[in-house]
Order: structure tokens, then sequence, then C-alpha cells
């Protein structure tokens, strides 16, 4: 209850005091601070301001540099580089980097090794100061004994990973056990006071309870956890009684932690910002600390923390400047992070927003700005929180301080203005890490509002309606790649009617692009939309095979006279010879020549040939021959043999048409493979006068197919074939002037898989043709005249089979 009470008041002499400052500078609102000039000395610099300004600070390790960005600040001196002084200070160089939605100059030190500083106001200026840390070894032999070859991928390091085997404290720091040496990186917060060590690739497994410290810096430590697979990291936190300097080493695999407590040098000036690298959730703003807090060096060659809130107040011994009105708004409390562009750019070559070319070897290039079409999109950064499970346990905490603690889980940064306040008690145990951050949200009645790449901004609903109404609007262009402006347009304008936008937002069809005109948040709100509407339309390709079946049973039944006679032989007196059977090779042909036109044959078997050749006239043979019965009486020396065939065939295909067409996702496709047939039309007018036209009818093959690929891989198709053909049975243009026509259609709707095949049947006509050929006077015999005769009886069923497959296109 005592510590509870202790915050409390701090928190109300912390807003008195922001409460005093505003009330005695009126017009701080009015405009910015300027940045006048950087003044180079051995070792250090100093920075002409109009004003005190809030200011972040962090350190690159690659190349070495101090960062120092400067919020609410106008820059006006010079862009150059400015040769550096001293040991460690090789060259300075400061400009603009940002004007929307907030000014922030920034100040680059770019050093010849990583060395901790100290920062303090004189006045309006700010001073930084390059320090060696006083350290038992030097910061080069420490990170080279630290450093280890790269990390593994992550799939390798969940099962290389080393592993935490135990904490010792002594009266001067800690040793950590592990089974191998790993990359590290050690931090410190002001308040609390930590120190922070991070191992990376280890699996923590010790004990997770607080050990007691010893002497008079250590007051407990503590170890676990950070990280779970693939990313394993383990975390040991100190907390100290008050910050100290520090320096780490390897003893072989333990690594060795020596603190040691700051001098007693006086500063020059209490300093008034001191900004973390990373800080957990923190208490309250404290009050300010005396001493200047040197930053400490990053041992470990690792990549930069995630980005936290940071937050700095103006000490209330600082005196207000009354006659000097401040130009910049300085709120009673204001949440600011490192986003995660502020240190790439500044672990670059050089950083943007300055116009002079870069003439250094260590200079990086300005990269050009991309055209619109080809411009990044941000993310949408509720959309890609992390889902994973986390337990949340607070009782009665503020949730400026939770809000702070999920941005360092999701590596994303917070902002919030002074509207977000209140405590919140909250137990929340395995629940998907975006479900508690907002539900953490909507127990305040707070909703997040994303104003960049990695920022995202808490505000109240009152407050963001407010705003958005008095907004400074902005036009831009935005041309569209793929989509077309007035199909897309309904959607945005009701998204942007529920979201409360006051903008407008206009389709030009002779460009297909977007003009919109709203407040910067709109427009950037409008992109991500955009982002996820105007994509690459797939495409799908779709082969179809449209088959005829004939399902017939064709008998066809006929009559062949064949005549033979032996060389030399007598008509009387023969031995007659009578056969019935079957023949295996009978010579009957489709097509048999006349009586008198027939060459001579041999009988491979008996020996005779035909004197005169074979034939009698009688020539009504079946249509095709696959079996013979043969019946004849052989006397003397001639025989007749007669032979009675029959034919039978069923099963019998084509395919009518084998196309293949692609087309867009939704989009229609149509194959015709048509015929006009014209026909002659007559009109008579009403003074009885005729006349006559020409018009056509369409036949033949015609098939749509509209493609539609769902979100799980399917596709689902609308098929519409049509088969047509003139009727063989339905009167013809002669008669009527118009063409009867036979069609075949379907019109279906099926979801299928990509590459799949689907098959349309059922599309049956059913034709019977009796056909009679005889001999005259002689086919009409009674009985005797099938002798003399051939009839067919072909009955046909024809089936149409349409086979479509789609296959998925990768463009």
């Amino acid at each position: 209850m005592t510590s509870m009470n202790g915050q409390f008041i701090k928190r109300i002499a912390a807003a008195a005091c922001a409460a005093s400052l505003l009330v005695s500078n009126p017009g701080w609102l009015a405009a910015a601070v300027v940045l006048e000039g950087v003044e180079v000395g051995p070792d250090e610099i100093t920075v002409h301001l109009s004003d005190k300004v809030k200011f972040n600070a962090f350190t690159t390790t690659e190349p070495p540099r101090l960062v120092l960005e400067l919020l609410d600040t106008e820059h006006v001196a010079s862009n150059e580089y400015t040769p550096g002084q001293g040991t460690y200070l090789k060259r300075v160089r400061s400009g603009q980097y940002q004007r929307e939605p907030d000014l922030i100059s920034r100040v680059v030190l770019y050093l010849s090794d990583l060395v901790s500083y100290r920062a303090s106001w004189d006045d309006s200026r700010l001073k930084i100061s390059l320090v060696a840390a006083d350290l038992p070894r030097k910061a080069a032999e420490v990170a080279a004994a630290v450093a280890v070859p790269a990390a593994a991928p992550a799939a390798a390091a969940a099962v290389d990973a080393a592993t935490l085997d135990g904490v010792s404290v002594e009266d001067d720091g800690i040793t950590i056990s592990l089974s191998r040496k790993v990359k590290i990186n050690a931090f410190t917060t002001e308040d609390p006071a930590r120190l922070v060590v991070e191992l990376f690739g280890t699996r923590h497994e010790t004990t997770s309870d607080y050990i007691q410290g010893k002497g008079d810096l250590i007051r407990r430590v503590r170890s676990g956890q950070f990280q779970p697979e693939p990313d394993l990291t383990s975390r040991v936190v100190l907390y100290l009684n008050r910050l100290a300097t520090y320096s780490v080493r390897w003893e072989g695999s333990k690594l060795r932690v020596t603190l040691q407590s700051i001098g007693s040098a006086e500063p020059e000036a209490p300093v008034e910002a001191v900004i973390k690298p990373r800080s957990t959730v923190k208490v309250p703003a404290p009050v300010p600390v005396p001493a200047p807090i040197p930053a400490p060096v990053v041992m470990a060659e690792t990549p930069a923390p995630a980005p936290v809130v940071a937050e700095a107040m103006t000490p209330a011994s600082a005196p207000a400047k009354a006659a000097q009105p401040r130009a910049a708004k300085l709120p009673a409390k204001m949440t600011t992070t490192t986003s995660a562009e502020l240190e790439r750019i500044a672990m670059a070559k050089d950083y943007d927003r300055v116009d002079d070319p870069v003439t250094s070897e260590e200079a990086r290039k300005v990269v050009p700005k991309a055209s619109m079409s080809e411009a990044k999109t941000q993310r949408d950064i509720l959309s890609t929180l992390p889902t994973d499970p986390v337990t949340l346990d607070f009782d009665d905490m503020d949730v400026r301080d939770i809000l702070k603690l999920l941005a360092t889980k999701a590596k994303v940064n917070v902002v919030y203005g002074s509207e977000v306040t209140g405590a919140v008690t909250i137990h929340l145990k395995d629940v998907p890490f975006n479900e508690a951050f907002m539900t953490t949200l909507s127990m305040k009645g707070l909703i997040p509002v994303q104003v960049g790449e990695n920022i995202l901004r808490v505000v109240t609903p009152a407050t963001l309606a407010t705003q958005r109404a008095a907004g400074i609007n902005q036009t831009k262009i935005i041309k569209l790649r793929y989509a077309q402006g007035a199909d897309i347009l309904p959607s945005i304008t009701g998204i942007r009617a529920a979201e409360g936008r006051v903008g407008a937002v206009v389709h030009d069809k002779t460009t297909n692009s977007l003009v919109v005109t709203d407040s910067l948040e709109g427009i950037t709100s409008l992109e991500r939309v955009l982002s996820e509407l105007d994509v690459r339309p797939q495409q799908v390709l779709i082969e179809v095979k449209i088959v005829e079946v004939t399902l017939s049973k064709d008998m066809h039944f006929g009559i062949q006279w064949d005549y033979f006679a032996r060389d030399g032989g007598k008509i009387l007196g023969q031995q007659g010879t009578n056969t019935i059977g079957s023949i295996q090779t009978p010579g009957v042909q489709t097509n048999p020549k006349p009586f008198d036109q027939n060459a001579l044959e041999a009988d491979q078997t008996t020996g005779l040939t035909g004197s005169a050749g074979r034939g009698t006239g009688i020539t009504l043979p079946a249509s095709k021959v696959f079996g013979a019965f043969t019946l004849g009486r052989v006397t003397n020396n001639y025989f007749l043999n007669a032979t009675l065939t029959a034919a039978a065939s069923e099963g019998k295909a084509k395919v009518l048409s084998d196309p293949k067409v692609t087309t867009l996702n939704g989009q229609l496709a149509s194959i015709n493979i048509t015929t006009q047939i014209p026909y002659v039309t007559s009109s008579v007018s009403s003074n009885g006068v005729a006349t006559e036209a020409v018009a056509y009818t369409t036949t033949g093959i015609q098939l749509s197919v509209t493609p539609t690929i769902n979100a799980d891989g399917r596709v689902h198709l609308d098929v519409n074939p049509t088969v047509s053909q003139p009727s063989a049975t339905a009167a013809s243009a002669g008669t009527t002037g118009a063409i009867g026509i036979d069609a075949r259609t379907a019109m279906t709707k099926v979801l299928v898989r990509d590459g799949e095949t689907i098959v349309i049947g059922g599309l049956i006509t059913d034709q019977v043709n009796d056909t009679i050929a005889k001999i005259p006077l002689l086919g009409d015999i009674p009985i005797l005249g099938w002798l003399f005769k051939k009839k067919s009886k072909v009955r046909t069923r024809v089936e149409l089979l349409i086979f479509v497959t789609t296959r998925i296109v990768n463009t």
C-alpha cells in the first residue's frame, strides 16, 4: 500500500509540474523549436536550439554511431558533414528527418568505437559528451570475446540450442552457466534500475525464482525463458539499487557480468531525458535523477533491440522561460518510440531526408522515389499481430503500462495521448496475443489507429472523431494497377462511410485512378484497403472435350450367290457334293463383280476353278462381313454356293471438339465452332407485293464458361454448352423457308478442385432407320422373295458427353 501511495504521489507531482509549465507558457503551441546549429568539440557536440525539447538517443553497432532525435524541432542549420575532434568522434551531420505527422530533426555522430555518452542541458543548448566506460577490459576486447559465429537458421537453432543451467550471484556481479557460448545483448533501464542480459538461441533449464542479491548494487536476480521457439531467447534481469556501469566476458562457457558504481564526477547540468534502448513495463514517471546516466555499450553483435515505448519528462527543477515563448507543443505527458525504420536508417551508410549528395565511401546512396504504381503499401499491423498464446495477470495496473508490455512483445510502436488513462484488472491465460491486445483496449473503450509502417496510435473514439473532423485535408492521386475504379468505388465508399470519413474519393476513368481528398491518416488507411482490393487477378485454363458416343446395334441380312465349276468336268455323271457349315475365310466381297466380269479363281481346298468366274448377278450382301454361313449343293461339276452374312456393330465414339481457353478469374470465356446456314424468307406487304430476304441460322458447338477461384483454391464454374445441327426429320427450308435445328444444351454450376475434371452427360438422341433393297419382281415373291432382297434396320442412340478440366494458372 505504501508503494502504491508513493506512485500516486509521483504521478500527481508530474502532472502538476507539466500543468504549471503549460500555464506559464501559453505561446508554446504556436510553432516548433528551431535547431540553429551544431558545434563540435573534442569528443563532444553542442546542439543549439531555440528552446529545450524532448529527445531520443540510441546507438548502432555496425557502423558505430550515436543518433539523437529531437522531437518537435525544425532544422534550419547546414546539412554538411562537420569533421569530428578527439579520440572517438569522427564526424557529425544533422538534418530534418521527418515533417509529417510530427517534426523530427536528427543529429548523427559517427564514432570510431562504441562508447558511453553523457547528455546535459545548458539553458537551451544540449551538450553530448563521449566518455569511455570504466571497464576492466577494453570494449573492443570484450566485444571480440563475446562475439560468436552467426546464428544458424531458426529450424536448426531449435535443435542445437544452448541451455542456461544456472545463475550465481557475487558481490560485484553474476555468473551465468551455459552449455556453450551464444550471442548476447545487454542493456539497462533507468526506472526501475535494471540490467537485462538476453541470451539468443538459449533454452532456460533452471529455476525462475528470484535470487537474493549481494553487495550494495544488486538487490535481486531473476532468469527465465523470454522467447519460445523458433527464436529461443533467455533473459537474466538484475534488479539494481542504482544504475551502474557493467562489463561482460566469457570464462569458457560461463558468462561473467561485472558491475561497477558510476564515478562521482559532477555533471554539468541535470539530464532532462534519458532514452532507454529497451524497457519492460515501467512504473509512473519518477523523480528526476540528479546525475547523468551514460548509456551502456552493447557488447554482442546482435540486431538492435525491438523498439518500445519510451518516455521523458522535463525535471520539475528546470526553470520555465516565460519571457521567451516556446514554439512547440509540449503536452504534460508524451510517449514516443524508436521505430524499426528509424533504427534501419540509422544503421545504414547515411540517413534519409538530407538533400545534399553524399560522396563518402560510407554514405548510402539515396534510393529514388518509387513511382506511384510501384510504391510499397504499408502493412496492416492489426492483421499481422502475433497469435501465439500469452498469459496476462494484472491487478489494478495502469493501462499505459500494459500497452508498453504488449508493444514490446509485438515489436510494435504504440503512442497515446493524455486521454488514455486509468487502471485495468485483467487475468488471461493462454490467450492468443492479438485477442489479448484488443481485449485490453476494449476494457477502457480505446481503439487502435495505424499511423505508420510500425506505429499504432491508441485513442478514444471521441478524440478520433474530433481530430478527423478538424484534420487538414490533402489530395493524392492513386493509380490502380489491376482493378477498375468503377468496380471498387462502391466498396471503398461504404468502408469510408462506416469509418466516419469526411473526405472524398473520385474515380478518373481516363487514367483509371482514384483522386482522394482526406487527412494523411485517411489516405494511408485507404491505401491499405486498396492493397487488398487492387491485386493481380488470377487466371484459369479451361480444357473442354465434347465427345459424341454412338450407342447403336445394327443388324444386316443379305444373300450372295456364287457359281463354281471344275476344269474339264462333265455336266452329267458327276458326283454331287452337299456342304453345310461355317467357313473361316469365305471368298465373299462387299461389292462382288457382275456375273460375266469375275476373274478365274482357284479353290485351294477342292482344286475347283471357276471357268466363268463367281457370280450369278445377285449382289445383295451385308454391309460388313464378320462371319459367314454357306449353304450349297454341288451336282456334277457345278455347284451353287449360297452365303448368308450378318453383321453387328456397336459402341462408336467421336470427339466433336477439343478446345482450350484461358480467362481471368470471374470473367466469361466463350468458344464458338459454328456454321451459318442461309435460308430464304418471303414476306407480303399490305399492297400485295412479295419480297424475299436471306436469313441465317447458326449451328455447331457453342460453349461458355465462367470460373471463380475461391479462397480455398477450389474453382466455381458456370458451364453452358450447346451443340446444334440441321434436323434430318424436320421440314426443310424449301417447304417452310426455315431450317429445322436439333440442339442439345446444358446449364450447370459446379465446384471443383484445381486440376479436376467434371463430366456432363445424359444428352441422348434416338433414331431408327429401316432400309430394304431388292430385285424388282423377284424380291416381291412371298417367302422366296427374301432370296432376292436386302433389309437393314438401324437404331442409333447418340449421347453427348462434355469433359471440363480447370487449372489455375500461376502468374
